[in-house]
């Protein structure tokens, strides 16, 4: 696992599968703590607030250019939550994104 450092720019996720229609966020990290036994990590946006204050069990370090491009996307990201998971468009490639509009 990539050491994650408070600050970074992550994609975060409730469960290890990343579905878009549960609770996940790009977001700033904020560290981690133990939660019998599993550790979950917190994120927060521009201002401090938390996203999630149960935290997230997936977190990955991302990019500032597809961290904006997710966030731009949001509301496609879910509408294609039936096909695509988030860790789907965490890993796509560039061109597979470009066909996207908005």
């Amino acid at each position: 696992m990539i050491q994650l450092k408070k600050g970074d720019y992550v994609v975060a996720t409730k469960w290890q599968d990343g579905d878009p229609g549960d609770h996940f966020c790009i977001g700033i990290y904020d560290g981690f703590y133990d939660h019998y036994g599993e550790t979950r990590h917190l994120i927060v946006d521009r201002n401090g607030n938390n996203f999630r204050k149960n935290g997230f069990r997936r977190v990955a370090r991302v990019g500032v250019r597809r961290g904006e491009w997710m966030v731009r996307h949001l509301s496609y990201i879910e509408a294609m939550k039936d096909r695509f998971r988030v860790w789907h468009w965490y890993r796509a490639p560039w061109r597979e994104l470009n066909k996207i509009p908005g």
